[in-house]
């Protein structure tokens, strides 16, 4: 299905083109779809759901793309695509140096001190001096002239990009009372060699093959609904990865991973071979099944264990090991309960209500990182094993 083509060094680093390996497979599962949706419909449909953006055509390139970022606040490459709907590569570009999101925030933060340095009265025919602040906290002798305008411009950027009130929301490492210029990441930093380049190089060598496997298995189902509902499903909780691994609000990445165990629960439930009757009635169940501490020995660790980079393994089985750990019976009840208030806090019993009231509202920020291993599993296991059997209502 796909392959490494190319392997091109230059100056700054690498660059690897990714190729499908044949098309045949990928026109069949387009027109198995199209002839699928026009049979459920009752109609002709000339036109594919190029607005939902998450069919099969394009699980390479979503599933390519998270690992690039799991390593706060790393960044190990940069993947392009020139036309994604077309049978064009994935191009990754390694660089010889990773790099840093928290420099590129100390280059927006830096731009003034502190950002109510920027709306300072402004005096005659005077404008504000900007210079780039180091990340050790010197300001460097170079800098530039902006007008004051430009500069309360840039100000109002600064203010909205950190949403400062917002990250009091569910995040247990902030308290009303800090500093409103404290802008530490709130995510497990990583060490750099985590992300050192041969590193990357030997886990991609082993990751795309296995991204490869889990789209053929997809591809060889015979009921063409079940491909279609697993190839969305797929994108949406790369997509929702991808998101996890870049927002650094708590309050958001906690969302996120509430809405990838859904996800997961219902690939779990076509893997069982499950009705969506019988899913409905055991959804709850296999949710917080993910989140055991028993699961994540049988099935993430074991998934986890399979990385041929042994700096890679080790920190991911040390930090989704830890989180696991923190997981009691009575927290997954509870996380169950959180992702219920999605719906609003009208809950289905007063104990829930209860529980919430009871309970600090403290989460750890460090419990969506558990979808990484999550994903090593789902791409290892439950993927390759999902049941090919039609749908059942």
């Amino acid at each position: 299905m796909l392959k490494i083509a190319r392997k091109d060094t230059h100056a700054n680093g690498e660059t690897w083109t990714i190729q499908r390996v044949g098309d045949e497979w990928r026109m069949k599962v387009a027109k198995e779809t199209m002839h699928l949706r026009d049979e459920m419909l009752g109609r002709a449909t000339k036109l594919n759901q190029r607005a939902s953006d998450i069919d099969f055509d394009l699980l390479d390139f979503y599933c390519i793309k998270p690992p690039a970022i799991w390593f706060y606040p790393h960044i190990a490459y940069v993947i392009a695509r020139l036309a994604p709907r077309l049978a064009v590569p994935v191009v990754i570009h390694i660089p010889n140096q990773p790099l840093s999101r928290e420099k590129a925030k100390n280059w927006l933060m830096s731009m003034s001190r502190a950002p109510w340095l920027l709306l300072r009265k402004p005096r005659k025919g005077d404008a504000s001096r900007l210079g780039w602040i180091d990340e050790d906290g010197t300001l460097s002798s170079a800098g530039w002239v902006v007008t004051e305008q430009e500069a309360q411009a840039l100000a109002l950027a600064i203010e909205e990009r950190y949403l400062h009130d917002l990250r009091f929301v569910y995040d247990e490492a902030r308290s009303i009372q800090a500093a409103a210029q404290d802008y530490i990441a709130t995510q497990h930093h990583y060490p750099i060699d985590v992300v050192d380049p041969e590193c990357t190089k030997q886990y991609l060598d082993w990751y795309i093959p296995k991204v490869s496997n889990a789209m053929a298995s997809i591809a060889r189902m015979d009921d063409a609904l079940s491909r279609h509902v697993v190839s969305l499903t797929l994108n949406r909780i790369a997509i929702d990865l991808t998101l996890i691994m870049t927002i650094e609000l708590p309050y958001l990445r906690k969302w996120y991973f509430f809405y990838l165990l859904d996800s997961l629960t219902s690939l779990e439930g076509l893997r069982q071979g499950l009705s969506a009757n019988q899913l409905q009635h055991k959804a709850t169940a296999i949710w917080k099944e993910f989140l055991r501490d028993s699961f994540y020995h049988d099935r993430v660790e074991t998934a986890l264990q399979q990385i041929p980079s042994r700096v890679i393994r080790e920190q991911l089985e040390q930090h989704i090991s830890a989180e696991y750990s923190k997981l009691t019976p009575g927290l997954i009840d509870l996380l169950r309960t959180y992702r219920n208030t999605h719906h609003g806090y009208y809950l289905a019993n007063e104990k829930a209500i209860k529980d919430l009231l009871a309970h600090s509202g403290e989460i750890s920020n460090d419990l969506p990182d558990v979808a990484i291993g999550l994903w090593h599993y789902l791409l290892l296991d439950l993927i390759p094993n999902c049941q090919t059997s039609a749908l059942l209502w």
